[in-house]
């Protein structure tokens, strides 16, 4: 997304958060923009919090993305867009749904919203430590399926006769 597609995304946000904010409680108006967003406002967070955790640079690029964990796990890049569009359609709907509940509603939803997105985490990191697992235990078994190499034969002595040839001199 450039400058353009960026700016226009926070003035919708912010003409929406505005609008809201006249015909319902503050709550509800901030939640329904935020849920629409979810997913990537809980990756950036996620990745922000990850980083400053391990005592890293937050903006330092890293392959811990949910879009990358996705694709180590062995799915094809064609089946993680599609899922991470369905998650954002998902949520865009839930918003849609939570702008016509009551406060109980919705924040009941923004909690199990939460927690869903935990799980999925939670499981890519099983899913990869046993791809990892796996591996591991693929390349221990090649290598005890792996012949040993030849023995090389021993060295001549010094001295020693040459072995004879098994052509005689009109053959060759």
């Amino acid at each position: 997304m450039g400058d353009g597609g960026s700016l226009l995304l926070g003035f919708l946000l912010a003409t929406a958060s505005l609008v809201g904010s006249t015909k319902t409680p503050t709550l509800l108006a901030m939640s329904v923009p935020l849920v629409a967003l979810g997913l990537p406002i809980f990756e950036s967070t996620f990745s922000f919090i990850r980083r400053a955790i391990k005592g890293q640079s937050p903006f330092r690029p890293d392959r811990r993305h949910l879009h990358h964990r996705l694709l180590d796990v062995g799915l094809d890049q064609r089946r993680v867009v599609i899922g991470l569009q369905f998650m954002t359609a998902l949520l865009g709907m839930n918003a849609i749904m939570l702008a016509q509940a009551g406060q109980r509603v919705i924040f009941l939803n923004v909690v199990l919203l939460i927690a869903g997105l935990i799980l999925l985490i939670e499981n890519l990191q099983y899913l990869e430590k046993k791809r990892l697992a796996e591996a591991e235990q693929m390349a221990g078994a090649s290598l005890l399926a792996t012949p040993p190499a030849a023995t090389p034969p021993p060295p001549s002595t010094p001295g020693a006769p040459l072995a004879a040839s098994t052509t005689s001199p009109g053959e060759a």
